[in-house]
């Protein structure tokens, strides 16, 4: 019985380690595409599908983030240095010899302080959607 658990398990990881092998190759097969759709394409002939295909390979090469993504990346990461400037002095007003203390207070605050800003707004944006 604990042979064939062993023997599913190493075939269910071997079938999943398949499946990131194929999905990696076709990302890579699409790039060199679209880096070879990108180099030849001339616009004054171009269908409208191809341009289409054209602008999707643009965005598939060269990812463009919108301002508010950039915004918020910034936002929460200046909200993650308050939370470990915070996490470091609750663990200042402890003894020097716990810098173990310190360091833990900081990470956790660090990581803690943007994902339970995320979590309240989810929450409000859950409810206003809720009620609207």
């Amino acid at each position: 019985m604990i042979k064939q658990k062993g023997q599913i398990m190493g075939a269910a990881a071997i079938a999943s380690a398949s499946l990131a092998i194929t999905a990696s190759n076709q990302a890579r097969i699409k790039n060199q595409e679209c880096q070879t759709l990108v180099n030849n394409f001339n616009n004054t002939k171009a269908t409208t599908e191809q341009k289409q295909e054209y602008a999707s390979c643009i965005n598939t090469l060269y990812p463009k983030y919108s301002d508010f993504d950039i915004m918020l990346f910034k936002l929460l990461f200046v909200i993650a240095l308050i939370g470990l400037i915070i996490g470091l002095y609750k663990a200042y007003k402890k003894p020097l010899s716990d810098f173990i203390d310190y360091t833990l207070f900081g990470t956790i605050g660090f990581f803690g302080l943007p994902f339970l800003t995320i979590c309240i707004c989810g929450i409000g944006v859950g409810i206003y959607w809720l009620f609207n």
